[in-house]
Formats: C-alpha cells, structure tokens, sequence
C-alpha cells in the first residue's frame, strides 16, 4: 500500500469513527507537550552521484544502502515544524554519531525529551545532559528489518 492511500485509509477511519484529523492533530500535540517531547530527530539520506574522488567515494558509500550519499539530522517539533537541520555528512556515518556531532544537543534544556527510532543510541549522552530519550517502535504495519 502507499503511503498515500496508507494515509487515506488511516484518515477515512478516524474519520467514520467521529474523529477529525484537527482533532487528533490537538490530541497528539497535547499528549506529546504533556510527556515534556520537545524534538522528534531523524535522519535523512539523499543520494549523489559516485563520486571520482576515492576518499569522498569512501566516506560518503553506504554500506547499509550500497549506495553513495550525504545524510542529515532533521529535528521537527511535536506540532510539526522543522526545528533543526544539521550540516551533510558522509553516508557511511551512523545515526548516533551524526547525532553527536550535529550540535543539536547544545540546544536541550535539562528535562528535554527527544523521540527517535531504534537507530539512535543516546541514551547515556541525553543522560548527561540530563535530558531523556523515548524510543520509537515501528507501527504494526511496518516491515520490521532483521
């Protein structure tokens, strides 16, 4: 299914059952202000070209994709605004590390949530900033990758 008839489907049974999506936009924002979730991150990759250069194809291969990238840390807020975009990297950087070194954390106070996927390992440097990390777990109608 696509993601926009997935999203059609989705709506169309919130939708008979006397829901509306203003409705549940309020009632996701309201019940991620009150678990104190200040930034959803994730990563993206957009795809280049191979580059000639030996070190740039190295640093930018993906070996979980196989495929030369740059890859972005985006932060959004819970009512959907983009609230960070980090510098590209390489694709061969893992999710945690471009984490690291985006410095989005300069921009947590103490008692900051932030969500992410399963791919985020912070837990021990969210904790030193005394900030905490909810992890995602993927929809039932997902695929899960093994």
């Amino acid at each position: 299914m696509h993601s926009l008839s997935l999203h059609h489907h989705w709506c169309k049974s919130y939708h008979e059952a006397g829901m509306h999506s203003l409705s549940l936009h309020h009632h996701w924002c309201k019940s991620y202000h009150e678990a104190g979730i200040v930034c959803i991150i994730d990563c993206t990759e957009i795809f280049i070209e191979r580059p000639l250069n030996l070190l740039a194809r190295a640093q930018t291969f993906s070996n979980y994709k196989k495929h030369n990238m740059v890859k972005l840390l985006i932060g959004i807020t819970p009512t959907g605004c983009i609230s960070f975009v980090s510098k590209a990297w390489g694709g061969r950087v893992s999710n945690s590390e471009l984490t690291r070194s985006s410095g989005i954390f300069s921009k947590l106070c103490p008692g900051g949530v932030i969500k992410a996927d399963r791919g985020f390992c912070l837990q021990e440097d969210l904790g030193l900033l005394q900030c905490e990390l909810i992890v995602l777990v993927a929809p039932c109608w997902c695929p899960q990758k093994i």
